[in-house]
């Protein structure tokens, strides 16, 4: 399922819990900067909410040209993505969600809005032999908090 404003993945659910429960999964939740999504809605505010669907578009198109084809990225409801990346070691993971962001980081939005800046901060946690999709999910969430505690733009692992 995609959204139709982004034309990219949604994940309900249950594509989450069937994606996540893969052997060897690790997942950094990323989320682009609340800010991003204030400004979003200020833009779409003030310039039309094209803008802001075009900011979405282009931040996914950003993640989705720079991951492998074996990774799975979508949006996880409101301003949440969920990246997988299958067969990733817990110590490579935090490194490609730290290039990941540095690109998004590095990007001219101002052509969206003067002055406007996109940025991501990313909770990243390896698949235990334990976990459920609730489990692995709530890590993932807390891994995110904690990354948006230390003050956003960063990747926090968990």
């Amino acid at each position: 399922m995609s959204t139709a404003a982004t034309s990219f993945p949604e994940r309900n659910a249950a594509e989450v819990a069937d994606l996540v429960l893969a052997p060897g999964t690790t997942a950094p939740e990323v989320q682009a900067r609340r800010a991003r999504q204030r400004r979003q809605m200020y833009i779409g505010q003030v310039h039309g909410h094209p803008i802001g669907d075009e900011v979405l578009r282009t931040f996914a198109i950003s993640i989705f040209a720079n991951i492998r084809p074996a990774d799975s990225f979508g949006r996880y409801g409101g301003e949440e993505f969920l990246l997988l990346l299958p067969g990733t070691s817990g110590e490579a993971a935090p490194h490609m969600l730290e290039r990941l962001r540095q690109i998004v980081a590095d990007l001219d939005w101002s052509a969206f809005s003067p002055g406007m800046h996109v940025t991501i901060s990313a909770g990243v946690v390896t698949l235990h032999d334990n976990d459920t999709a609730d489990t692995f999910l709530a890590r993932a969430d807390r891994a995110l908090y904690s990354a948006k505690a230390q003050g956003r733009n960063r990747v926090a692992t968990g």
